[in-house]
């Protein structure tokens, strides 16, 4: 269906919507559901969403003076998903290499409404608290006053988009009523997407790196790496989860010029390159580890232990589900 209506190439001036909604519509059609939330979290509660907001300014206030942005040769966008070690929250993909680095090296965090206390990361500067208009507008941009967020001639244009869109869905799998659900996803990260662009140039400009690493969340990631290219800055993504045989996230076919797509990707291991058809040549694929796990790992042999052992692995969010399942079978 992609490369039938070249739907990776549809843009409104520069904004690819197909690269934003992809997964969704995939998991529309496969649940033959026609009406998906694409940020569940935050739109299941909004009422409490909009009570983080008042205790988010407050801490704006605290944190927004001390911080500072400075030029550094490697930009980092660090997880918001960050892990308890030492009494301290670390980024587990880009934390022990910005401190390789150290004074070369500069961090940002595009995390939700979300500051923790005693963080690792050094040289960090928090971009919701740089602009808290921006979180702000997000938070709306998930309720039903989304359409005030944009001008009539923005939503013709992205009418035609969906449209597009729409016809090569129902064309390919007959799946039909979806305009209204996706004319509604394309206007929720065409605002994200305006938003984010010109404060991540600003950033980039004013940091002015030789290199952008990132490994968080896919949507302002996309975002980050589009305001690099269009700068003439290389992305790096790390590894920071598992990637399937067919994972949207990752996967396209066709000769597709992707701006919104890292020029490469380092790799937990060999094993990962042929994990998917990735868009990139060979050598942009490249294997590189996984330093936290390596300094994790190191600790596991001084750990007393039981004559049967259980080792779980597994991402933060799905631990304790997934510890809870194992301790149950045992």
């Amino acid at each position: 269906m992609e490369e039938a209506y070249d739907l990776p190439e549809i843009n409104y001036n520069g904004f690819y919507p197909w690269a934003h909604i992809r997964s969704s519509v995939y998991e529309m059609i496969e649940t033959g559901s026609n009406d998906i939330d694409i940020i569940k979290e935050e739109s299941h509660d909004r009422a409490g969403a909009f009570r983080r907001i008042f205790d988010y300014l407050l801490k704006s206030m605290k944190i927004h003076r001390k911080q500072q942005l400075k030029r550094a040769e490697i930009l980092f966008m660090a997880s918001s998903n960050r892990v308890l070690y030492n009494n301290e929250y670390w980024c587990p993909y880009t934390d022990l290499l910005a401190d390789a680095y150290g004074e070369r090296a500069f961090s940002i965090d595009d995390g939700m409404l979300e500051v923790k206390k005693s963080v690792h990361t050094r040289n960090l500067y928090y971009l919701n608290i740089q602009s808290p208009l921006s979180a702000i507008t997000r938070l709306i941009a998930f309720t039903d006053f989304n359409r005030m967020l944009i001008t009539q001639k923005e939503y013709a244009e992205i009418e035609k988009l969906a449209e597009k869109i729409v016809n090569a869905v129902e064309s390919s799998f007959g799946h039909g009523g979806l305009k209204k659900s996706l004319l509604n996803m394309i206007i929720r990260a065409y605002v994200l997407w305006r938003q984010k662009f010109k404060q991540y140039t600003a950033v980039l400009k004013k940091v002015s790196p030789r290199v952008v690493i990132w490994a968080r969340g896919m949507e302002k990631a996309r975002i980050l790496t589009e305001a690099s290219k269009a700068l003439n800055i290389p992305v790096i993504e790390l590894q920071h989860g598992a990637i399937g045989r067919h994972d949207i996230r990752y996967m396209y076919r066709g000769a597709y010029r992707l701006p919104y797509y890292p020029d490469y990707l380092c790799l937990w291991g060999d094993y990962w390159k042929a994990a998917t058809d990735f868009p990139l040549k060979e050598e942009h694929l490249i294997s590189c580890g996984y330093p936290f796990f390596d300094k994790e790992r190191s600790v596991f042999p001084r750990i007393e232990h039981d004559e049967v052992t259980i080792i779980v692995i597994s991402q933060p969010k799905m631990a304790g589900a997934i510890g809870k399942v194992t301790e149950d079978l045992v």
